[in-house]
């Protein structure tokens, strides 16, 4: 395969989505190939006057409705059958930036099939490269060799057509919009050449991403993943203490991101709340290190700080908004890393900053449903000394339980 033109590489955990659910992978796979082999038929239909181009429309019309075949004798092996097509959100949000007129038109139609050529060429080559040895893995070596011959086809039918200044600009332009949409998207369960399910109603994310993210959060691409877990904690007049307990931190499957919200309520006029964890904030004793382009401090060897101050970037918090903002805000930070790729994981968890949790916490989610949107977690407050307080605790607890059960 030549040297890929794309902006933005996929990142790992996309190949771990397909794998983890291969069949889905194949169905949409199966789908792609099949439109594919449409789009090739309607190119030769609206541009009868290019002879080369109908010549090598025809030819990549049969050549995409042989894969779909193949496609299908991998299916009808594992016992599946086809589902109704679903528009892809990548195509579509792609699509947008096709311009009218008949020659920026047709140049855009070429730029955009050759760069979801050279996407697809990328992603199946992960695929064939995270198969072991054998026929399939064969299959999609093959495979990702035709979608980059694909991509240099569309590619060369452009420089043929249209002069090299007009493409030039526009090729980078659309590499750029292409990068941006794929960042946007969430890496979902398997789609060839675009994100498609593991965060379940890419459309719902989408439009949750464009309109209600709190704003003025840090956005960055991640060339690769750099954290398999994500752990939300709003901190308020917390001791330097806390910092210790987030050392101890139960070991997951990889890296830990824990995201930290420094968070003051309006009812407190103490600008000095937050303090005593922002002096040790600064202390030697932690190292800090860039992962991509974030710098966080390292906790131990499988656990990293980022600390976003929610009260000096936009003051007290509204009290009627409670601690929910801050975690809300915690939220938003690490779903726009997991879907540009920093975090590899299709979880956010949370906690709060005086909670203890079990050596498996990370390990129980690998327990939750497939389908499962959220998980509650076991829980319970450990007595003291105090009776009072411990009854006020208890009654509190039932509240909470009450809560969960009417979840």
């Amino acid at each position: 395969m030549p040297d890929t033109p794309l902006r933005y590489a996929t990142p790992t955990a996309w190949t771990d989505a397909v794998l983890a659910d291969f069949d889905s992978f194949l169905l949409d796979h199966a789908t792609a190939e099949k439109k594919a082999s449409g789009m090739a038929i309607s190119m030769l239909s609206h541009y009868p006057d290019r002879t080369e181009l109908v010549t090598a429309m025809a030819d990549l019309a049969i050549e995409e409705l042989t894969h779909y075949r193949e496609v299908l004798k991998w299916i009808h092996q594992r016992g599946l059958t086809t589902a109704p097509d679903q528009k892809d959100p990548y195509v579509v949000a792609f699509r947008q930036s096709l311009r009218q007129g008949r020659e920026v038109y047709f140049l855009d139609r070429l730029l955009l099939a050759s760069i979801i050529e050279a996407r697809g060429a990328e992603r199946f080559a992960l695929v064939a490269n995270a198969l072991e040895p054998g026929p399939l893995k064969k299959f999609y070596q093959s495979i990702a060799r035709s979608e980059a011959r694909h991509y240099e086809l569309f590619l060369d039918l452009a420089k043929k057509y249209l002069p090299d200044d007009m493409i030039d600009h526009r090729w980078k332009e659309l590499l750029d919009i292409e990068a941006k949409i794929v960042v946007d998207l969430p890496i979902e369960q398997p789609c060839t050449n675009g994100p498609a399910a593991i965060m379940r109603d890419s459309v719902a994310l989408s439009r949750y991403l464009q309109r209600y993210v709190e704003p003025g959060l840090p956005c960055y691409n991640f060339a690769e993943s750099c954290w398999h877990h994500v752990l939300v904690i709003p901190c308020y007049r917390e001791s330097p203490e806390l910092l210790q307990t987030l050392a101890q931190l139960p070991v997951g499957r990889g890296r830990t991101l824990v995201i930290l919200v420094l968070n003051r309520p309006d009812s407190d006029p103490d600008i000095h709340a937050n303090a005593p964890i922002r002096t040790a904030l600064t202390s030697d004793e932690f190292v800090w290190v860039k992962r991509g382009a974030v710098s966080v401090q390292i906790m131990n060897t499988h656990c990293d700080l980022y600390v976003h101050d929610l009260e000096s970037l936009s003051g007290p918090t509204p009290q009627a908004l409670g601690v929910g903002l801050a975690r809300k805000t915690g939220f938003d930070l690490a779903l726009q890393w997991i879907t540009s790729g920093g975090i590899d994981s299709q979880w956010i968890c949370t906690t709060d900053a005086d909670a203890t949790l079990p050596t498996d916490y990370f390990e129980q989610l690998q327990s939750a449903a497939p389908d499962a949107v959220a998980a509650v977690f076991g829980f319970h407050h450990l007595p003291t000394a105090d009776r009072d307080c411990d009854s006020a605790t208890a009654l509190y607890e039932l509240r909470l339980r009450h809560y969960v059960l009417g979840l």
